[in-house]
């Protein structure tokens, strides 16, 4: 979705992922990261960046 001008709505379906208690992985955070990069959402990018090692404990 990222790559294909859909940013946003990826964005919006990992938020959903997690309200619906599914437990993001490293994958999952490298997608993310990836879709942030590709839509040029840089503070979004850092926060989600952050938020891997301090709420999930994955290390970058």
């Amino acid at each position: 979705l990222g790559q294909h001008g859909y940013g946003e709505e990826a964005l919006n379906l990992f938020e959903q992922m997690l309200h619906e208690g599914i437990e993001p992985d490293r994958i999952t955070f490298l997608t993310v990261l990836s879709v942030c990069s590709h839509a040029g959402l840089v503070e979004e990018g850092c926060k989600y960046f952050k938020s891997m090692g301090k709420d999930y404990g994955i290390k970058a």
